[in-house]
């Protein structure tokens, strides 16, 4: 019988005891490599994102089928368990390379990032996307 309370109150401990993650948590655990799932075919979004805290930052690289490439610079953080990325994406373009902002929103789940993204200021005439990102690595 005293065998059987044992594991009723560890079963119980384990079944309550569990909190949310923290926004560091949720940082922590969205380091790593991620690109963008369903993509045109020729295109391609990805990002290694470093987690420090609740910050993140990283890298990333980019190509069109029909328009140019290139590499960005991440940076952001998780605040109240939402994730919010601002991306510098540096097109090479034959006359030069051009600068571009992105901004993603969203949340970390079932090990993808789920949310918004939009290319350059977000306006009636440029909205936000829906977008997931899958784990790369």
């Amino acid at each position: 019988m005293r065998k059987y309370l044992v594991l009723a109150i560890a079963a119980s401990s384990m079944l309550f005891g569990c909190s949310d993650p923290t926004s560091a948590d949720i940082a922590s655990s969205s380091a790593g490599a991620w690109s963008i799932r369903e993509q045109v075919p020729g295109n391609y979004f990805g990002m290694t994102l470093v987690a420090n805290g609740t910050e993140l930052s990283g890298t990333g690289s980019f190509v069109g089928e029909a328009g140019p490439g290139g590499n960005s610079t991440v940076d952001g953080g998780v605040t109240n368990g939402i994730i919010h990325l601002d991306f510098k994406l540096y097109r090479e373009l034959p006359g030069g390379v051009d600068t571009v902002t992105s901004h993603f929103t969203g949340q970390l789940f079932l090990r993808q990032l789920v949310g918004t993204l939009w290319v350059g200021t977000q306006s009636p005439d440029n909205p936000p996307g829906q977008t997931v990102f899958v784990r790369s690595n």
